[in-house]
């Protein structure tokens, strides 16, 4: 019933709120992007003010990548994703962005996620994606801005495929942001 609510509430916030780029277009502005140089990036300067703690939050878990560690994945353990996932219920995975404009804010977004784990084959509702996990082919479950959750694994900006049971959060280069997942039951 929880779920149900919140999937709700989610859908009732989503058709009656507009993005950035929206609002920005109706009143004639210009959208402008950050202009990303990996060469050039230092580590984030977020004050205590701003930054988030290590979350400890009641019945999920979560993965960091930090900024200053954007083009390489943090593993999720295929372990955690059959815990939270591979029933019929699957899980719920919130994505964060954190502090692309150094002032603090989270991007946000959440959609169910299903795994079998016996083919490793996975499912997300959030564009229908689909895939199997462990098949040497790197397919992305979903994309919020510059943090991706996927299957494959990647080292200083290079793809190096689908090649462990393990999963993945990336940080890549549209923003220069830290990104959060969490896996909820």
């Amino acid at each position: 019933m929880l779920r149900i609510v919140a999937c709700a509430t989610a859908l009732l916030i989503c058709l009656s709120t507009t993005s950035y780029a929206e609002e920005a277009i109706k009143a004639g502005k210009d959208i402008v992007l950050p202009n990303v140089d990996p060469a050039t990036m230092k580590p984030s300067t977020a004050s205590p003010a701003i930054a988030y703690p290590n979350p400890v939050g009641k019945g999920g878990k979560t993965y960091t990548v930090d900024r200053t560690n954007r083009g390489n994945t943090v593993a999720i353990p295929e372990a955690d994703i059959i815990q939270y996932c591979s029933d019929k219920s699957g899980c719920i995975v919130r994505i964060g962005m954190h502090n692309w404009d150094d002032k603090g804010r989270v991007a946000s977004r959440h959609f169910l996620f299903f795994y079998n784990k016996d083919t490793g084959a996975w499912r997300a509702e959030a564009g229908d994606a689909e895939g199997t996990n462990n098949n040497n082919v790197t397919e992305h479950v979903f994309q919020a801005w510059a943090c991706y959750f996927t299957d494959g694994q990647y080292q200083n900006w290079q793809d190096k495929g689908d090649t462990t049971k393990d999963f993945g959060l990336l940080s890549w280069n549209q923003y220069n942001a830290d990104c959060f997942l969490t896996l909820m039951p």
